[in-house]
């Protein structure tokens, strides 16, 4: 990473029958300034989502039931961290 320029999202994830929970946290180094950034998150091979929370409040989804992929956009923020739950 040149000099401290840099950005990293971790991306973590665990599931349970009924949830799947997505942790994502950005990491930036010493001389880069944090940069405004949206995610949308694409989550293949799953049954039809009830809903989904970013940090605890509702977030709106769309699912293909053909392809069984949910789609949602996370809101553009700098120096991310946020907990998405999949019920």
């Amino acid at each position: 990473h040149a000099k401290g320029k840099y950005e990293i999202a971790r991306f973590t994830a665990s599931a349970r029958p009924g949830a799947l929970d997505i942790g994502i946290a950005t990491e930036t180094g010493s001389a880069f300034g944090p940069a405004v950034r949206a995610y949308t998150l694409h989550v293949h091979g799953i049954d039809k989502p009830k809903g989904m929370l970013l940090d605890g409040q509702p977030l709106a989804c769309t699912w293909d039931a053909k392809t069984r992929v949910a789609k949602a956009a996370l809101p553009a923020r700098a120096r991310l961290q946020a907990a998405l739950r999949i019920e």
